[in-house]
């Protein structure tokens, strides 16, 4: 997998026991670090030309370098320095495809229609009938680059990348093409992110899911995701810390429990402290075990080394921030 398009698991599995379930999602960005450490090679990107593979691709080649730039210098102002005209490291990219594939299909069915009758009313009836639509595909394959300043390989990707889909059924008429520019476009500009992470540190959305809880903690759970939300890091770990402790003081059902440490888990994953998050997902695995709550732990591990990444590339502190004291028993979020 792509390191740009990493998405940390929500835990859908853990929830597939209880689909009643209350859950939220909070969306935000996350910077991730380039696939290659440029600030060990001086920190200077020059972006080359882009090269048509066929001659009919040289404007999207334009369009696609336009795009990689756009990325390398602003979704981390001041990461990487861009080069006007040359010298650092240089990316370069071949344009080898891009293009809609379209295929018209259809299938006899038995449609319902408003028919006059010999008296002058009107009679729904079943009658034969063709629904006709497009299958589609959007495709760009790119081969990128990148050397060094004295001309040594230093990385070298093959990035094919496809969206596929279907209109909209029609019956007994011409069918109405998808909006190929607009498809195309979406598949441009993801790929220019992929080719940009090569060399410079990227902004992707981030989508976690994030539980609810059940009485007597739902409304410290409610402000904790709030407080996440607005990335009120440490308040919403206490908020969650009051739900769990409301929860097990009550005697709640252990997967009640469970959800509520997932929760805190997940803040304590984005604040950087990872020992924590393991230890609060392991808990959660004890008290209510889940494939899940297994798989959130190696995402864990995954945002460390990513973490740990960013620190190489002088785009994070070293070590996680400490912990702050607990609050009070009696305190609410």
């Amino acid at each position: 997998m792509h390191r740009s398009s990493f998405r940390l698991i929500a835990l859908v599995a853990a929830c597939a026991a209880c689909a009643a379930c209350g859950q939220s999602t909070v969306s935000f960005m996350v910077v991730r670090p380039a696939i290659l450490n440029i600030r060990a090679h001086g920190g200077t990107v020059t972006v080359q030309h882009f090269l048509p593979g066929m001659p009919d691709l040289a404007e999207v080649a334009g369009q696609l370098r336009a795009e990689v730039i756009a990325h390398v210098a602003g979704d981390v102002p001041g990461a990487v320095q861009l080069n006007e005209y040359g010298g650092g490291v240089v990316l370069t990219a071949r344009v080898d495809d891009y293009r809609l594939t379209l295929f018209e299909r259809s299938r006899s069915d038995t449609c319902s229609v408003d028919a006059r009758q010999p008296d002058g009313s009107r009679k729904t009836v079943r009658q034969p009938c063709d629904k006709r639509w497009y299958d589609w595909t959007a495709r760009m394959a790119v081969a990128a680059q990148v050397s060094a300043a004295a001309g040594k390989l230093l990385s070298s990707q093959v990035i094919v990348d496809q969206n596929s889909g279907s209109t909209a059924e029609v019956t007994d008429t011409a069918p109405v093409p998808p909006n190929g520019h607009n498809l195309l476009q979406v598949l441009r500009l993801r790929t220019a992110q992929k080719i940009a992470s090569l060399v410079a540190p990227t902004k992707v959305r981030v989508d976690v899911t994030l539980y609810e809880c059940e009485e007597p903690g739902k409304d410290a759970c409610k402000t904790g995701i709030r407080l996440f939300a607005e990335s009120k890091y440490d308040q919403a770990i206490a908020a969650f810390t009051h739900a769990i402790g409301a929860l097990e003081s009550s005697k709640a059902d252990t997967d009640d429990v469970a959800e509520a440490y997932f929760d805190r888990a997940i803040v304590f994953q984005y604040s950087r402290r990872f020992d924590e998050a393991l230890a609060d997902l392991k808990r959660a695995d004890m008290l209510d075990p889940s494939d899940g709550y297994k798989v959130q732990q190696a995402e864990v591990e995954r945002e460390r080394a990513l973490h740990l990444q960013l620190v190489e590339q002088g785009l994070a502190p070293a070590g996680s921030p400490a912990a702050p004291p607990p609050p009070p028993p009696a305190a609410r979020p």
